[in-house]
């Protein structure tokens, strides 16, 4: 079963085929958040400045419900480390910026 969180309120199509077809709850009779749904599917770039030892670099990340997008991005970042031979670090160097992948979601 797909996620669709409800906004809790009724939708005002009628039953049957109207309902059938209404975009707004998809045939529930509840209006769906979709604005919700695009929003837990959404991608992250992570663009890291340049630190000490490291150059500029940016991953794509997503929130996922056992890690966040900044848990994400600091894996890849630590990765990136320790194929350079450093240690990871505990946390994000100061900068890091997340901006949303728009093409991943549609309207």
């Amino acid at each position: 079963m797909s996620y669709s969180p409800k906004t809790g309120a009724a939708c005002t199509c009628r039953r049957g085929v109207e309902r059938d077809n209404c975009p707004r709850c998809e045939g529930s009779g509840w209006q769906i958040d979709f604005a919700a749904i695009r929003a837990k599917h959404m991608k992250w770039r992570a663009y890291f400045p340049v630190t000490y030892n490291m150059s500029p670099i940016d991953y794509v990340v997503s929130d996922k419900p056992m890690e966040s997008k900044e848990e994400e991005a600091l894996w890849h970042y630590n990765k990136s480390r320790e194929h350079d031979g450093l240690k990871p670090l505990a946390e994000l160097p100061y900068g890091v910026e997340f901006r949303p992948l728009y093409h991943n979601c549609k309207p």
